[in-house]
C-alpha cells in the first residue's frame, strides 16, 4: 500500500471522505443518504482521508463540541482494506489535527462492537448508558489530547539541511556518551536522508516553530528481522518498524511521539538499537518496547531487537 494522508480542503478532497463513506458504510448497512450525511456535514467540516495512491480508502470527521472539545466521528475504511490498521490512522491523524487547532478532548460515540478498538486508542468511557441510534447502538468515550506543542508530520526537501544538523548533533552525543560505532559521523549519510524524504518514509517533529527531531518509519517487513537469535519477536503479526530516531536535545519525549505516531499504523511496532546506546534502550523500554534478542543488519553488526504490540503498549499506558 501506498498510503497519504489528506486533511480534505478542496471539493475533490471532500469527496474523497464522501465515496469512503456511501461505499463502506451507506451500501453496507443499509443507510439513506439524508442519514448518512447530517448536520455536521457542513463547508466548516473538517475531513481526514487516506488514500491508497489516489484512491480514497478511509475517512473520518471532525467537528467542534463545547469546552474545547471535539468530535471524531465517520470513521470508516473500504470493506477490502479493513485489518490493515488505518482506521487507527485515521483517528490519530484526527487527533494530531485537533492538537494543532487547540482542542483538549477528542470524543467518539464507539458502536458497541468497536469499544475495545477505542480502547487501544487510549479512549476511556464516560458515560455507560448505550445510546440506541437508528442503525447502531453507540456509547460515547473521550481522550485527552496530547498537548499541541510538538506534532508529526512528513518531512519535506526543504527540511533537509536541520534534518542533517540533527543527526550531527546525535552522533557527537552518541560519541561523547561511549558509543562511538553506532553511527559515527558518517550515518545516516546524506544520500540516505533526500532517499528518506524522496521515499516518504522521513518524519519530523516539530514544536516551538522549528524541527526538533527526526525518524523514519517503514510499513511491512524488515529484510534484517527475519532472523532473531537469543529470544523471539512477540507475535508474527504484520508491523511497522521505526529507525533512524534523532533529537536536537532541546526537547524530552521524541521516543514517545515516534511510538505513537507508529501506533497509529500498527499495533505493533519494531525498533533496534546497538547495545552501547543505553540511552535508546531506556527510552524504548519507558515507551513499551520489550527487548527481544539480537538481529543483524546487512553488514552482519549486532543490534538489540525491540518490539512493543498491543499488550505492552497498554501496560506502559497504565503506568505512565
Amino acid at each position: 500500500m501506498d498510503i497519504n494522508v489528506i486533511r480534505a480542503a478542496e471539493t475533490w478532497q471532500r469527496a474523497g471522505a464522501y465515496y469512503v463513506r456511501i461505499q463502506g458504510m451507506a451500501r453496507q448497512h443499509g443507510i439513506t443518504l439524508r442519514r448518512e450525511f447530517d448536520e455536521h456535514d457542513t463547508p466548516d467540516t473538517k475531513y481526514i482521508v487516506l488514500t491508497d495512491g489516489d484512491f480514497p480508502v478511509a475517512t473520518c470527521r471532525l467537528y467542534p463540541l463545547a469546552d474545547s472539545s471535539a468530535m471524531i466521528g465517520r470513521v470508516v475504511v473500504l470493506p477490502e482494506y479493513r485489518g490493515s490498521g488505518l482506521g487507527r490512522r485515521a483517528v490519530s491523524e484526527a487527533e494530531a489535527w485537533l492538537s494543532e487547532l487547540g482542542f483538549k478532548k477528542a470524543v467518539v460515540e464507539s458502536r458497541d462492537v468497536a469499544v475495545g478498538f477505542y480502547r487501544r486508542l487510549g479512549y476511556e468511557v464516560t458515560d455507560p448508558e448505550i445510546r440506541h441510534g437508528d442503525t447502531f447502538d453507540c456509547i460515547r468515550m473521550e481522550k485527552i489530547l496530547a498537548s499541541p506543542s510538538l506534532y508529526v508530520r512528513k518531512a519535506e526537501d526543504c527540511d533537509f539541511e536541520r534534518i542533517m544538523e540533527i543527526y550531527r548533533a546525535a552522533q557527537e552525543y552518541m560519541i561523547d556518551s561511549g558509543n562511538p560505532t553506532q553511527w559515527g559521523r558518517f550515518y545516516p549519510s546524506p544520500e540516505q536522508i533526500k532517499k528518506d524524504i524522496a521515499g516518504g518514509v522521513c518524519r519530523v517533529i516539530c514544536g516551538e516553530g522549528a524541527i526538533r527531531g527526526v525518524f523514519a518509519i517503514f510499513d511491512g517487513p524488515d529484510p534484517t528481522y527475519a532472523r532473531i537469535e537469543g529470544g523471539k519477536w512477540l507475535n508474527d503479526n504484520p508491523y511497522v518498524t521505526i529507525h533512524r530516531i534523532a533529537g536536537d536535545g532541546t526537547v524530552r519525549g521524541i521516543v514517545r511521539l515516534a511510538a505513537e505516531y507508529a501506533g497509529g499504523t500498527s499495533s505493533d511496532i519494531r525498533a533496534d538499537t546497538h547495545a552501547d546506546n543505553r540511552t535508546m534502550q531506556r527510552a524504548l523500554e519507558k515507551n513499551g518496547f520489550v527487548r527481544c534478542g539480537t538481529i543483524y543488519l546487512e553488514n552482519g553488526s549486532p543490534r538489540i531487537a525491540y518490539h512493543r504490540a498491543a499488550e505492552t503498549a497498554a501496560r506502559y499506558a497504565e503506568e505512565k
